[in-house]
């Protein structure tokens, strides 16, 4: 192999002489310069069209239509504030898409389950609209809205919803008695969803007196490993059910974190559990409505959960829980994300038949306030207007007023504030309920085996509660007030039959009893207990002079704080 020195000396042997050798050497290199100039000039031109082709295809690509969410205003005046409060009803395209044009069989044996799914994702995908239910028995499994759908069900509709718990999976995120889990899913259900409701003349049909029972049988068990994680904030994403060894009833209509939801007009019947569930949503309206539950524990018609801005309204309810009630959560996680049920109008409703016709608790461990319920009339219950909670749940309930309800049979007790309901999971004796500002006004019952019953906690008495124009025929007590702070009553009419006293008041505080004539056969007006008794004026009560008719402990026969006449 030549050397490199011989190859050098041939090299230039080709030259005549040096200068000529460097002269075509830098020729070569001028060349080679152009061409790698050249060839970068071209890759940057191909690159930069490249670009620029992708930004025409951008400028010519359609950009998605921005969906829209119509809605009207309600404007409606309250107690609680001095400006209206103003509730959004949603409104929706004018489409319809019929469940009958995507394979729904009105034949009461058919699962209709995907025809439902078909109709209203295709209805989505134009924007939203109405997806109608025709008259006809459809049997179906659950049924989930989503944004700017209304369910539509036709006068002579009913959407038969299965009995068989497995047709309710997979699982999904809910709240069970204020505690988040995943579960069954819901009959007819919806989670982050803005515009959504549930119309029409027709039925829906829960079935909930089936196999849903089977499942409560031995549910407690159930309960109990939930509360317990609630408690000690296990991930919620663990807390997985769904089993018929280990399950619980779900709610029938569930709304969670929505938006503008309307339930009007239709017939609800046999759900599994709360009837009409708003979760973590505003703008809440249930209008019209006929409600039927089963005959047993938590069948409630309306259960407001964590929610603001809600109208309830012109509805009619026997149920074999509370008719309408008002949560915000259980006890340590209630407490932790402090989720209110806030802003809430309840009117011109009927309570055939109820546990509780209007009912705050006992899971309200978030806070409930701003309620205003007037024009109520209920015929058969075994509570008519009552709050109640316990000591552990913690939570404010604040700012109610109650107006204008008329009852006829009460088995139990027609007005109650408790702080002594059931028993929380662990007892956390810092986490006290308070319950202030209350005002009940134009209330009568024609029978009620209690008339009325206030009842705090000596750590935290009830405070700011007042009566006026209360009329109540009982069976049995009059009014009973326990560890309570700033008590009034105007124009308070109670009658009963038995020999107990007119106002029993135990280790309460400032107590203003007026206009409240005492029955001239009843052997007590007054009755006074508690070495924190204070402040109690009779002075226009009507028997201020009754001597014999007012009990007061021994130890405060000299204590001129005690009693104005």
């Amino acid at each position: 192999m030549e050397s490199f020195s011989s190859l050098r000396k041939k090299f230039e042997s080709l030259f005549p002489s040096k200068r000529w050798m460097f002269f075509v050497l830098f020729i070569i290199l001028f060349f080679v310069i152009i061409g790698i100039v050249s060839f970068a000039t071209i890759s940057f031109e191909k690159i930069s069209s490249s670009n620029i082709f992708l930004q025409k295809e951008k400028i010519q690509t359609p950009e998605v239509p921005v969906i829209h969410y119509p809605s009207q205003e309600i404007t409606l005046e309250t107690p609680f504030a001095d400006t209206p409060l103003v509730i959004n009803e949603p409104l929706f395209p004018d489409r319809i898409c019929s469940i009958i044009d995507y394979g729904a069989i009105a034949d009461g044996k058919t699962m209709n389950t995907q025809a439902f799914k078909s109709a209203i994702d295709a209805c989505s995908a134009l924007g939203g609209g109405k997806v109608d239910v025709p008259a006809g028995v459809w049997l179906s499994g659950p049924i989930h809205l989503t944004n700017n759908i209304e369910l539509y069900i036709d006068r002579d509709a009913t959407i038969l919803f299965s009995a068989d718990p497995d047709d309710y999976l997979p699982v999904v995120f809910s709240r069970f008695e204020g505690i988040e889990y995943y579960n069954y899913s819901p009959p007819i259900y919806a989670k982050d969803a803005t515009n959504v409701a549930v119309t029409g003349l027709g039925t829906i049909n829960g079935q909930g007196a089936l196999e849903w029972w089977k499942i409560m049988a031995h549910g407690s068990s159930s309960i109990r490993t939930l509360y317990a994680m609630g408690d000690n904030a296990i991930p919620v994403t663990e807390r997985v059910f769904g089993t018929k060894e280990q399950g619980l009833r779900p709610a029938f209509i569930e709304c969670i974190r929505c938006h503008n939801v309307l339930i009007e007009n239709i017939r609800i019947v046999n759900g599994p559990m709360w009837t009409i569930h708003p979760v973590y949503s505003d703008n809440v309206i249930v209008r019209g409505v006929d409600i039927a539950t089963d005959p047993g524990p938590s069948t409630d018609g309306v259960a407001v959960d964590s929610s603001s801005n809600v109208l309830i309204e012109n509805s009619t309810f026997r149920t074999g829980d509370d008719a309408i009630v008002l949560k915000s959560g259980r006890d340590r996680e209630g407490m932790r994300l402090h989720i209110p049920t806030e802003n809430v109008i309840i009117r011109n409703n009927i309570i055939k038949e109820a546990h509780g016709a209007i009912a705050i608790g006992s899971e309200m461990s978030g806070d409930v306030r701003n309620v205003f319920a007037h024009d109520t009339t209920i015929n058969s219950v075994q509570f008519g207007f009552r709050i109640k909670a316990t000591k552990g749940r913690g939570g404010i309930v604040e700012n109610i007023w109650v107006e204008n309800m008329q009852m006829r049979s009460v088995s139990i007790g027609a007005i109650q504030i408790t702080t002594a309901y059931g028993f929380p999971f662990k007892i956390d004796s810092t986490a006290l309920p308070l319950f202030r500002n209350i005002h009940l006004k134009n209330i009568s019952a024609e029978k009620t085996r209690r008339t009325i019953t206030v009842d705090g906690l000596p750590e935290l008495p009830v405070s700011n509660v007042s009566f006026e124009n209360i009329t109540l025929y009982s069976t049995r007590d009059g009014a009973e007030l326990s560890n309570t702070d700033t008590i009034s009553f105007r124009n308070v009419n109670l009658t009963f039959k038995f020999d107990d006293p007119l106002f029993s008041i135990t280790n309460s505080t400032s107590i203003d009893i007026h206009t409240t004539p005492c029955p001239l056969r009843t052997p007590i007006c007054l009755s006074i207990r508690g070495d924190t008794s204070s402040n109690i004026d009779i002075s226009d009560s009507g028997f201020s002079t009754e001597e014999r008719k007012i009990v007061i402990p021994k130890s405060k026969e000299n204590d001129t704080s005690l009693l104005t006449r």
